[in-house]
């Protein structure tokens, strides 16, 4: 985009600097898998793949990407049984605080960071 020779002058006028909005998306992936990573997601890689080691700083994008999918694709199935388990009296306080974390990432944290929008030229990208 930077030239000396004028030629992409009007591409550039037409043309959104959208970088920042992958990394936004990008670093709230990641962000996301790092913060919940010991209690969820770990448990949940290895339940997929039980011959392999999580290492959440070596996850790819598409790879996480993938998991936030299938699970808010699941997450229907067993979201009552959730709230059921929420309003039981008799849990702990790390059992209460282990789902309230767990609706938090389903009610919460995997819609906002999915509505990050990549928006590059004319395609757009959201989950």
């Amino acid at each position: 985009m930077y030239d000396t020779s004028n030629c992409g002058k009007a591409f550039r006028k037409l043309t959104p600097v959208s970088l920042a909005w992958w990394h936004s998306y990008k670093w709230a992936t990641k962000l996301l898998f790092k913060l919940f990573s010991a209690d969820f997601f770990a448990p949940y890689y290895h339940h997929l793949f039980p011959t392999q080691a999580f290492h959440v700083d070596k996850l790819s994008l598409s790879a996480a990407s993938t998991y936030i999918t299938y699970m808010r694709l699941a997450y229907p199935t067993f979201r009552l049984s959730l709230a059921d388990a929420l309003r039981t009296p008799d849990i702990n306080f790390r059992q209460m605080t282990m789902l309230q974390n767990l609706q938090d990432i389903f009610e919460c944290y995997i819609p906002v960071v999915s509505k990050v929008v990549y928006n590059c030229g004319y395609v757009t990208y959201m989950f």
